[in-house]
C-alpha cells in the first residue's frame, strides 16, 4: 500500500470520526439546551408563585385590620355606606387605607406587566381593592384622582388600569343594590344551618 493510498484511507477515517464527533456534540448540545430551557421554566414558575404568594400575604395583612380592630371595621363600613358620618380622623385613616390598597394594586400591576402574573391572577390579587372600590363612592373618587393627577407616583399604564377598574366598580355599584350587612349575616347563618355541622 502506497503512502498516498494510506493517506486517503486515514483521511476518510478522520472525516468519519470527525462526523461522529460533530453528531455527538450536537446531541450533547441539544440535551443541554433542553435541560437549560426546563431550568429556566422552573425558575420562572418559582418567581410567579413567589410573586403571587407575596401579594396574598399582603392581602392577609390588610384583612387583619378589620378582624383585629373592631373600630376599623366600623370606619370601613361608614366609609362605604355613609362617608358623611366619618370624623376628620376617620377620613384620614380611611384615605390612608385607600392609598395602601392602591399601592398594593400598583405592585400587582407591575408583576403583571413583567409577566410574573397572568391577567386572572392579577385581578384575583386585587380582591380587597376591588371590594372597596365597588362598595365606596369615596374610594372611587379618591382613586379616580390618583388616575387623573400628574403628581401621583404611578406609571401612565397603571393610571390607565385604574381608570378601567374604577369604571368597572362604578358599573357594579350602579347595577347592584347591596343588602345591609345584618341581612348578609342572617343569610350566611341560614345557609350554615341548612348544611348542618361541619
Amino acid at each position: 500500500m502506497s503512502f498516498i493510498e494510506l493517506s486517503a484511507i486515514l483521511g476518510n477515517w478522520g472525516e468519519f470520526i470527525g462526523s461522529i464527533a460533530v453528531v455527538a456534540t450536537l446531541i450533547y448540545l441539544a440535551i443541554q439546551v433542553r435541560q437549560n430551557s426546563q431550568q429556566i421554566q422552573d425558575n420562572v414558575s418559582s418567581l410567579q408563585i413567589g410573586a403571587y404568594q407575596d401579594l396574598m400575604s399582603r392581602i392577609a395583612d390588610i384583612n387583619k385590620l378589620s378582624i383585629e380592630n373592631p373600630d376599623w371595621a366600623e370606619i370601613t363600613i361608614k366609609g362605604a355606606r355613609s362617608p358623611q358620618d366619618l370624623t376628620d380622623t376617620e377620613i384620614g385613616r380611611y384615605l390612608t387605607y385607600i392609598i395602601t390598597l392602591t399601592r398594593h394594586a400598583d405592585m400587582a400591576f407591575l408583576q403583571y406587566e413583567k409577566g410574573l402574573l397572568d391577567r386572572e391572577r392579577f385581578i384575583s390579587s386585587l380582591g380587597p381593592f376591588l371590594g372597596v372600590l365597588r362598595a365606596s363612592a369615596l374610594a372611587r373618587a379618591q382613586v379616580k384622582k390618583f388616575a387623573e393627577s400628574e403628581y401621583t407616583p404611578f406609571t401612565v399604564a397603571f393610571k390607565q388600569e385604574l381608570v378601567i377598574l374604577v369604571r368597572d366598580a362604578e358599573l357594579f355599584a350602579e347595577s347592584n343594590e347591596r343588602p345591609p350587612l345584618s341581612a348578609v349575616r342572617d343569610e350566611l347563618i341560614a345557609a350554615i344551618s341548612k348544611k348542618g355541622p361541619l
